[in-house]
């Protein structure tokens, strides 16, 4: 009841979600708490005081081998029947040179280059957004939005010059309706 003093029937991001992802044995936090501390430990405490300022922690770890992503989650005061849903991904097309390739079977040379084209619901807002993450190689531009028939993309992943298994992740941003997401996996070789 007291946020309906602050916030009207417009969703307002009030809470950040921060993951934490780490190399095996580079950060104690996590290993902290993988060992489940009782509620009233004074581990539990140690673990909550590390927690409290993610970017205080950030500080204190290496850069290599180390991650941190944070989320804005949106609290609104709209009756569920009225909330924007969570945008859900339909096929992706993945192609290679213009051709598209097997899902099952993705494989790209070093360097080359793999585009995905995903169908989505029609209930996008204007503001979303596809993203791309990688274990290896990159994504060519920052991000990209609905095209307006129903898609979003292509979008470009640029392999690595080393050769090996690569996981992708495709996620789907609607500041008004949460997001989605999908992954792969792919094979970078000759």
């Amino acid at each position: 009841p007291f946020l309906a003093d602050f916030v009207d029937a417009s969703p307002v991001p009030l809470v950040q979600v921060f993951t934490l992802a780490c190399a095996p044995g580079v950060c104690d936090t996590i290993a902290a708490a993988a060992a489940g501390p009782e509620a009233d430990s004074e581990a539990a405490a140690a673990l909550r005081a590390d927690l409290a300022d993610p970017f205080s922690l950030l500080e204190t770890l290496p850069i290599e081998g180390v991650s941190l992503a944070s989320w804005a989650l949106d609290v609104s005061t709209r009756a569920d029947a009225d909330r924007r849903q969570h945008p859900t991904f339909g096929d992706c097309t993945w192609s290679v040179a213009g051709a598209e390739v097997d899902e099952a079977a993705l494989t790209v040379a070093p360097e080359g280059s793999l585009e995905a084209t995903c169908a989505v619901d029609d209930d996008l807002t204007p503001k979303a957004r596809l993203w791309g993450y990688a274990t290896a190689g990159g994504w060519d531009g920052q991000n990209t939005g609905p095209e307006g028939d129903g898609t979003v993309g292509p979008y470009a992943w640029i392999a690595p010059a080393e050769a090996g298994p690569v996981d992708l992740w495709l996620v789907l941003t609607d500041p008004e309706g949460g997001l989605a997401w999908r992954g792969q996996a792919a094979t970078v070789a000759e």
